[in-house]
């Protein structure tokens, strides 16, 4: 893996009691931008991701002094200190934050004769008469649906669906996440890079297959979608549904985890193996 350093050159303007932290996210050795990179306070609702250019945004006041601020990038290590520390310590002109990638292990792979079953997991049966989605443009906001595994079954990944009920928007790029769970909230990612879809549906089902990318598990997980545009007024929603497995949002990318009333249409189609004793 090529080794690459990510750099936040970050300006700090105070101005009555908001300090705003803005930016350009770029790649030190190519020098070119690095779009989508997640800038926010641990366990706040405050957060943003970086434009297409690799610039950003985020106002923060004094209160959150004591806070922790977190600058990430799925494939990289990410950067944590309290935002006291980080204001004295880095100039207000400006400061140079650089993450370096995470060195990946790969597992050996075992090649075994398998007899594996098509499963669909998720809520499939969602009905069109209530709706759950996108009304905001909260950069960084997730929206996502636990997937459940059969227990003492190996899980074998392959394609991802999306319902949409409504969308205004003529495009769409989300950063679709998939994580594993801990006490029934997401926490760790089961991808290696990020993966973004474009969606030009109104009405319709997006389709993402991931099976190139041999994701397995022996255990539930969560997959969601990211919003990572400023798109102005409009509006993107999901069939839902109350006796569905319920939907979990997060308003930012620190933020923390909240439960839905209801169930968005997301599932996706999977091959199970029943785990033998070795």
């Amino acid at each position: 893996m090529k080794k690459l350093i990510l750099i936040a050159v970050v300006l700090l303007i105070q101005f009555k009691g908001i300090t705003q932290i803005t930016g350009k996210v770029f790649d030190l050795e190519t020098r070119e931008p690095i779009a989508f990179a997640n800038i926010g306070l641990l366990g706040k609702s405050i957060g943003t991701v970086s434009d297409g250019q690799g610039n950003f945004s985020l106002p923060i006041t004094e209160t959150n002094n004591k806070d922790t601020l977190v600058i990430s990038m799925l494939g990289f290590n990410r950067i944590m200190m309290p935002v006291e520390q980080y204001l004295s310590t880095y100039p207000k002109q400006h400061a140079s934050i650089g993450l370096t990638p995470k060195v990946l292990k790969k597992n050996e792979v075992v090649v075994r004769p398998r007899k594996l079953v098509p499963k669909m997991l998720g809520n499939t049966n969602t009905g069109k008469m209530m709706s759950l989605g996108f009304n905001s443009n909260d950069l960084g906001s997730e929206l996502g649906v636990r997937m459940k595994v059969k227990k003492n079954h190996n899980c074998f990944i392959d394609t991802l669906f999306f319902d949409i009920n409504t969308c205004t928007y003529d495009s769409v790029v989300f950063r679709v996440n998939m994580y594993s769970l801990e006490k029934g909230k997401p926490q760790n990612s089961l991808l290696d890079t990020p993966l973004y879809v474009t969606c030009k549906i109104q009405n319709g089902t997006l389709k993402v297959d991931v099976s190139h990318l041999n994701l397995q598990t022996d255990d539930d997980f969560f997959v969601s979608l990211e919003w990572l545009q400023d798109l102005g007024e409009g509006t993107l929603n999901f069939p839902a549904g109350f006796t569905n497995t319920h939907s979990q949002t997060r308003q930012a990318s620190q933020g923390s985890w909240i439960s839905a009333p209801a169930g968005v249409g997301f599932y996706c189609a999977v091959r199970l193996e029943k785990k033998t004793k070795e």
